[in-house]
């Protein structure tokens, strides 16, 4: 388990996309100096922050997940 402060998951630098070679882009959330969280767990966790901290409707199931993930 991690702890992770609201005002950290709804900090400006949290969310950050890579662009992938098939022209997708694939979610990171950098929550800490050693904690990137893809999807599905930080799409999950992106929508709670856009919803309920920034107060933005966005939509997460488009999201891809790292292919490291599907082997």
């Amino acid at each position: 388990m991690h702890f992770v402060r609201l005002d950290r998951l709804a900090a400006d630098d949290v969310p950050h996309w890579v662009d992938r070679p098939d022209g997708s882009r694939l979610l990171q959330l950098r929550i800490g100096d050693s904690m990137t969280i893809h999807a599905p767990t930080g799409a999950m966790l992106l929508q709670f922050r856009e919803v309920v901290l920034v107060g933005r409707e966005t939509r997460v199931a488009d999201l891809l997940q790292p292919d490291w993930t599907h082997t």
